[in-house]
């Protein structure tokens, strides 16, 4: 992990660059930012993140009984429901072996606010 020199949190996108072997975090490591851009710089990489100001994390979920998966059924105070959320690698709807996902049992109407944390993956 690093130390940031500012107090507030930032939201920047995530870089598949960081664990590969080039790109070896074992030089001394220097941030920065704009108001706009995050500079992470060590050897002879450079990176600007471009810093998400509408997005929040963790992300905040409401749910309706019009979002049920299946058609022409609704969710019901009292009701216990899976939710489920999926990252889906290939982009495609169904699920699919390796994609991370994480669940959560809630109880409709008598819970309130409950993490949901995107914790294993799809057999």
């Amino acid at each position: 992990g690093f130390t940031f020199p500012w107090a507030e949190n930032l939201l920047v996108p995530r870089l598949p660059v960081f664990g590969i072997r080039e790109v070896a975090f074992d030089e001394p490591v220097r941030i920065g930012r704009t108001r706009d851009v995050v500079l992470v710089e060590t050897g002879p990489w450079t990176f600007l993140l471009k810093i998400d100001k509408e997005s929040r994390f963790p992300q905040i979920v409401s749910l309706a009984p019009s979002d049920s998966m299946i058609p022409g059924r609704a969710f019901a105070p009292g009701q216990s429901v899976q939710v489920v959320a999926r990252i889906a690698r290939s982009g495609n709807p169904v699920g699919a072996s390796g994609d991370p996902l994480g669940e959560v049992t809630y109880q409709v109407g008598r819970d309130g606010l409950v993490s949901l944390v995107i914790d294993h993956r799809m057999p």
